[in-house]
């Protein structure tokens, strides 16, 4: 079974605080954004601390070795068929098996690398979903309106963006590689994710140093 004992050890620090902030503050943002990218660094150490191997392209088999008891499953869909072209996944559990996930992916105009994207995007929601203490952190939000749902639904989507940018191209590796060509489309093609994630991922760790 699942067990998360100490990757919410931050957010549980900054949500027994008890602190408040301004209503729809840009810096209180940031101020979570931040954050919540130190609880998912510390997710994915633990994710790959427990994985019994890891071979580039990452697929999705080191989180679902950490999410032991659970049975993952992918599926494609055409997201013209919800009629919600701006859809590019989502996930659910079977109704008479909660221990059944099911990660659904868009492939309509999407590629390859788009797809594994969302597919690991998709997965980490799931993480989420499961640790207590997240789903406190991201209540706290909403009973003390610290943020309209919107902000705190944008700050959700993009710093579990962050994270699977961080699972799919951690720092070790990226450092390894870039050392021995620094060529974005050669890196791209190593970690099989987009031009725009491997410069991501080269200013966020501290690499290249943003313009």
């Amino acid at each position: 079974m699942l067990t998360l004992s100490k990757v919410h050890q931050e957010i549980a620090r900054y949500k027994y605080a008890d602190q408040r902030f301004p209503r729809t503050d840009k810096a209180t943002y940031w101020k979570y954004y931040f954050r919540l990218e130190a609880y998912f660094q510390e997710l994915i150490d633990d994710i790959y601390g427990q994985a019994a191997s890891v071979e580039f392209p990452i697929t999705t088999k080191p989180i679902e070795e950490y999410l032991s008891g659970y049975a993952l499953h992918y599926h494609p869909f055409d997201n013209r068929d919800f009629g919600k072209p701006e859809l590019e996944g989502f996930w659910d559990s079977s109704p008479d098996n909660p221990f059944d996930l099911h990660i659904l992916y868009n492939t309509n105009r999407s590629s390859v690398k788009r797809q594994r994207f969302t597919k690991i995007h998709e997965t980490i929601h799931v993480l989420q979903f499961l640790d207590p203490e997240f789903r406190q952190f991201i209540d706290a939000f909403l009973t003390y309106e610290t943020l309209p749902f919107d902000m705190v639904t944008r700050l959700v989507e993009g710093a579990t963006d962050m994270a699977t940018a961080m699972y799919l191209v951690p720092k070790s590796e990226l450092v390894a590689q870039y050392q021995q060509c620094n060529d974005m489309n050669t890196l791209s093609d190593h970690f099989q994710v987009s031009y725009q994630s491997i410069v991501y991922r080269l200013k966020n760790t501290g690499i290249l140093v943003p313009q």
